[in-house]
């Protein structure tokens, strides 16, 4: 499909019909990516002429090879910073005959990623990892959203930087189609130079601090969600008419325990986690051994999740 479009833009543009190419792959790209790309050419409809290294394209486009000013064999060094990948590449030149000696990168590092890590730097502007230690650039609500089972709702989050720094964030509920939007203007809310090196200073003052919050949050969250669903589950019918009263109140007890111990800490919260854990995996044994079996397998792809409205708790977000 790429190779359809790219051949379609580059018609366009010179007004007549494309058939024979040559395609740019990675230095790093073995034998069978290389034929995938050939055969991929084909399928486009195209005569693929050569696969050629990109860090060579590179050299070629800017007439490395016609540049040199010394004889003999000449090493280039080149920086390939892309949309979406990073590359460096060493080669040789000589004779017009190009090799690359060694080449390394990163699949992850390009513009996509730079524009991913800005957005999370700079929607809510600091590098702490609780929302209240860090800058508010703005704030909007999503209304009219109907109540429904949690994890129901599907909302999509979109953030937009345009040239001029303004950051457009919007959000829409899939469900209802309910939207609501903010502009975050660079006049708005800025802080001052010495505001950003204080805010440095405690974010290397409070490190670990911010580390063990995360870690506790994160046990916490894993826990509530565990412990909520696994009651949701085993309130459908078809499991609860398997289950003694005996097992039903363990896990309410564990929820309760939670209800009670909103501040505990971090290996609190992982020990509860094992100790529910060792208490629904017999429970989960209970169900394949009676008419409940279809539905654990269906619990077992979906996470234990399921069947009832019951209130869920608040997750607590990290930053």
């Amino acid at each position: 499909m790429v190779l359809i479009k790219m051949r379609e833009i580059a018609e366009a543009y010179l007004g007549s019909t494309i058939k024979n190419v040559v395609v740019t792959v990675p230095a790093y790209f073995n034998d069978s990516q290389r034929q995938a790309t050939k055969d991929a050419g084909v399928i486009a409809g195209l005569n693929v002429m050569r696969i050629i290294n990109e860090p060579t394209a590179a050299a070629i486009a800017y007439g490395l090879d016609k540049k040199a000013t010394s004889v003999g064999e000449k090493n280039i060094l080149i920086f390939d910073l892309g949309g979406g990948t990073f590359d460096v590449s060493l080669l040789t030149i000589e004779e017009d005959i190009f090799e690359v000696k060694v080449t390394a990168g990163d699949t992850h590092l390009g513009r996509e990623d730079f524009d991913n890590r800005m957005v999370n730097h700079f929607v809510y502007e600091g590098e702490r990892t609780r929302t209240r230690d860090n800058n508010l650039l703005g704030k909007f609500e999503l209304s009219g959203i109907p109540p429904t089972p949690r994890g129901v709702p599907q909302i999509t989050v979109f953030f937009d930087i345009d040239a001029n720094g303004i950051l457009n964030a919007s959000a829409e509920d899939k469900t209802t189609g309910q939207k609501n939007k903010i502009t975050i203007t660079n006049d708005k809310d800025i802080l001052s130079k010495d505001e950003i090196e204080k805010m440095v200073q405690e974010e290397e003052k409070y490190k670990s601090e911010d580390e063990e919050h995360k870690k506790k949050v994160e046990s916490k969250n894993a826990l509530e969600n565990y412990s909520y669903n696994m009651r949701n589950t085993i309130k459908d019918e078809k499991i609860a008419s398997k289950l003694p009263a005996t097992d039903k109140k363990k896990i309410e007890d564990a929820i309760q325990w939670l209800d009670n111990n909103q501040l505990a800490e971090a290996d609190e919260f992982d020990d509860k986690m094992k100790d529910i854990e060792s208490l629904c995996n017999p429970i989960i044994a209970k169900m394949y051994q009676g008419a409940g079996a279809d539905i654990v397998g269906g619990m077992e792809e979906n996470g234990p999740s399921a069947g009832s409205s019951g209130a869920g708790p608040k997750i607590e977000e990290v930053g």
